[in-house]
């Protein structure tokens, strides 16, 4: 029997067993449509399967991978990691193997999966290691022994161009937005019924606001009032929640060809208009991983969120709405608001106005730069924002020309939207 009649056969009868047929293969095919099966080579490898999959299909997918691995059998969890690798999920097969190590450490699965997720992940000094404990135990894996030879390579040409010109290496060391925000943690769960309605209700409550509405028009083409979490899922970009973003109202990376934005479940809790701009925040990043490339400044994307988070939610209060004034996103929303207003000098925020983690800190860095270094409004906002993510390592860098280029050509865009949104509303700053 042909392999394609066979899968078919397979699909249609789940409680038959057939040998050739494994979990995978079913779990792939079965994401496809009629059409898109008929135009796959009767003997389709599930790279060829996954080629043909449109990204909703992907995440379907990786929802179901999601829920067999809560699985404890070695055999299925390697299925799990395998399929996360075939869908460009390289943190999430990361997270498989774990696991896989865990439950079989004198086993080569775990150790050959991880070598392999890490070489994806560009972590080329942990891919060797892996990959030499994979061959210590199975000393025949072919695959593993060519992915251990591209490692090193890897490895020996990071190390050399750690020595190269600072115009040279800056290549290489330029901050991966997209990347940088996978190896903050995490990669977040799927959305369960109420964080699901509380993302449709947001996305509702964005399309309202002017600002909103200009920016989901421009990532997902044909967005409108009734664009939902599945309208999203279609284009490529899927929502997720997680217990904590590191105090970030949201973070966003790319899985694959996948857009994906994590927001902390304490945010799910809150109004669907504090999670307006929330998600307006993760769009104006996808928008410009999508333009710019995943080798953009991480500190630039943020702050440009940053403003446009704002403003949705200034739009969002100027029709009544509000939110929970004891609840994190609110007070985080409200205190970045009042940051750009650049008013704590005329107008002290109340005791315990904004005290929940991590406000306490941002608040007094913002008063004393507005009592101390004149800063104001979008300009602490910017600077807000570059205390957060300029680590040790983008310190390093050592800017290009272009690079500086591109850095001040954005800033200055920003800064007359900005400036532009404030006359449209009059968000003026106070004269001093």
């Amino acid at each position: 029997m042909p392999r394609r009649a066979l899968l078919a056969f397979f699909l249609i009868s789940p409680s038959i067993s057939v040998h050739a047929a494994s979990p995978l293969e079913g779990l792939l095919y079965n994401n496809l449509t009629e059409a898109q099966r008929g135009d796959l080579p009767e003997d389709a490898t599930l790279e060829q399967v996954v080629s043909r999959m449109a990204p909703a299909q992907k995440i379907s997918a990786k929802n179901e991978l999601a829920y067999l691995e809560r699985s404890k059998e070695a055999a299925t969890l390697k299925e799990v990691g395998r399929g996360y690798m075939l869908l460009g999920s390289a943190t999430d097969a990361a997270r498989v193997a774990a696991k896989l190590k865990e439950l079989q450490p004198q086993g080569a699965a775990g150790y050959a999966l991880s070598a392999e997720a890490s070489y994806k992940l560009g972590r080329m000094e942990d891919s060797v290691e892996d990959a030499r404990r994979a061959l210590k135990i199975n000393p025949k894996d072919s695959n593993t022994q060519t992915l251990l030879r591209f490692a090193e390579t890897q490895l020996g040409r990071g190390k050399a161009s750690a020595g190269a010109s600072p115009k040279t290496a800056n290549v290489a060391a330029r901050p991966q937005a997209a990347e940088f925000e996978r190896r903050r943690g995490g990669v977040g769960d799927t959305l369960n019924r109420l964080e699901h309605l509380k993302t449709d209700q947001g996305l509702n409550r964005l399309f309202r606001t002017k600002s909103g509405r200009k920016l989901m028009v421009e990532v997902i083409p044909g967005a409108d009032a009734e664009t939902t979490l599945k309208t999203l899922q279609e284009k490529g970009v899927d929502v997720r929640a997680m217990d904590s973003t590191g105090g970030q109202t949201q973070k966003v990376f790319k899985e694959g060809d996948i857009y994906v934005i994590v927001i902390p479940r304490e945010a799910f809790k809150e109004s669907p208009s504090a999670v307006a701009p929330v998600l307006g925040q993760g769009m104006s990043e996808v928008q410009d991983l999508k333009e710019q490339g995943e080798g953009f400044s991480i500190v630039l994307i943020k702050q440009k969120a940053q403003l446009i988070g704002i403003r949705i939610w200034e739009e969002v209060k100027s029709t009544g709405e509000g939110c929970d004034a004891s609840g994190w996103l609110c007070q985080t929303l409200n205190l970045a608001s009042r940051i750009w207003k650049d008013n704590f000098s005329e107008n002290p925020p109340r005791e315990g106005e904004f005290s929940a983690p991590g406000l306490p800190e941002k608040l007094d860095r913002a008063s004393l730069s507005e009592r101390n270094d004149c800063r104001r409004g979008t300009d602490e906002v910017l600077k807000q924002v570059l205390h957060e993510y300029n680590m040790e390592d983008m310190r390093r860098v050592k800017l290009t020309e272009e690079f500086e280029r591109t850095r001040d050509e954005s800033l200055r865009k920003m800064k007359q939207e900005d400036e532009q949104f404030r006359r449209e509303t009059g968000n003026t700053l106070p004269n001093k």
